[in-house]
């Protein structure tokens, strides 16, 4: 009731309402979900958590978003409920009212989970106290492919990696490296 919000929004709807006394009755527990309808509001909802830990505890936030654009969506909803929201420079570092928990990063998903996070740029690295990842069946997909390989079974690279976990794929399932190592098209580990 106290942010600087817009006139689009005057109040939240009774559904947002609910899940927020849910919520806060369950804050401290770890790797909560949020499921709600397409449009009834979760963005407000993820934003309305991550700013209540980022004023209790002083430390940054992190809105996880799959697409720019849904970066973009974050960074507009934010002001107009009264939330301060920030994303990465273009040369991709972490602007200061971020790391000083004074506004929420929002950027995408493959910023944080690629070889070279941006979060670890900067003095000091980026370690949000609360974490929201929105769209999360999307976010597990790009996650997977940035730590997914592949390559061709005749390729000098397959035949590197497979030497290289052989004995430990072979821990997992003696078949399932078998099948690798004779080049079965149909079979991944």
């Amino acid at each position: 009731d106290t942010l600087d919000r817009q006139k689009t929004h005057v109040e939240l709807r009774e559904a947002q309402i609910k899940i927020l006394e849910q919520w806060r009755d369950r804050r401290d527990e770890k790797d909560l979900v949020l499921k709600h309808a397409t449009g009834a509001g979760k963005t407000t909802l993820g934003l309305l958590m991550l700013l209540s830990h980022m004023r209790e505890t002083g430390k940054p936030t992190l809105y996880l978003c799959p697409t720019v654009q849904l970066v973009e969506q974050v960074l507009e909803e934010g002001p107009r409920c009264g939330i301060p929201c920030a994303t990465t420079t273009e040369d991709n570092h972490v602007p200061p009212a971020a790391y000083a928990g004074e506004a929420i990063l929002v950027t995408t998903i493959k910023k944080l989970f690629n070889a070279r996070t941006i979060l670890a740029k900067g003095p000091v690295p980026f370690e949000p106290c609360a974490v929201v990842v929105d769209d999360a069946h999307a976010a597990l997909d790009i996650v997977r492919d940035s730590f997914t390989v592949t390559a061709k079974a005749s390729s000098p690279v397959y035949k590197r990696l497979l030497a290289l976990f052989k004995t430990t794929l072979g821990e997992q399932s003696v078949g399932a490296t078998a099948s690798l190592a004779n080049h079965d098209p149909y079979w991944t580990m």
